[in-house]
């Protein structure tokens, strides 16, 4: 099965996200090439001071291509192709990824003034739109996602105010 997973930070710096997937990236691999994945890309955002080593090492066993790159002006194609999407939790890169009928997982960074991102990301989970997690739940989230039953098409596009109302 030749199945894409992209991990994208957007346009912002979320260290602790991809140091997550950097640090353990044997088991991420490992995870991801269990679920039938054999392609990940990674886009780290401009802001990263240090790009993602640990996860262009080869793994013993384990058949999965990965590329990184800062930022491209094609972003938009590279989201449409994934097969899922691992996201921050900004908006624009929540709604671009529902648009396009991604299944995504999540990752709110807590450590953002008032946790903004939690109030978006738990309400679009209420409806399977997307799968919400931090950075701690993220290989549970991985693995959930398997069973998890997406609902992209979930999100309303012009009746924003149907679901709306539940943020602050």
């Amino acid at each position: 099965m030749n199945k894409t997973l992209l991990v994208t930070v957007g346009s912002t710096q979320f260290g602790e996200l991809i140091g997550a997937i950097d640090s353990n990236s044997t088991s991420f691999l490992k995870s991801v090439a269990n679920q039938g994945f054999s392609k990940v890309i990674i886009q780290y955002g401009e802001k990263e001071k240090c790009p993602p080593q640990n996860i262009l090492k080869p793994v013993e066993g384990v058949n999965v291509k990965v590329e990184t790159f800062a930022s491209s002006h094609e972003f938009d194609k590279i989201m449409s192709s994934a097969d899922l999407v691992i996201s921050h939790a900004g908006s624009g890169t929540i709604f671009l990824g529902t648009r396009l009928g991604r299944k995504m997982i999540v990752v709110i960074n807590t450590q953002l003034m008032n946790n903004h991102q939690d109030e978006l990301a738990s309400r679009l989970s209420k409806d399977n739109i997307i799968l919400s997690t931090d950075v701690p739940g993220l290989f549970k989230a991985l693995e959930e996602s398997v069973h998890f039953e997406f609902k992209p098409s979930n999100l309303p596009s012009t009746q924003t105010h149907l679901w709306a109302k539940d943020l602050d």
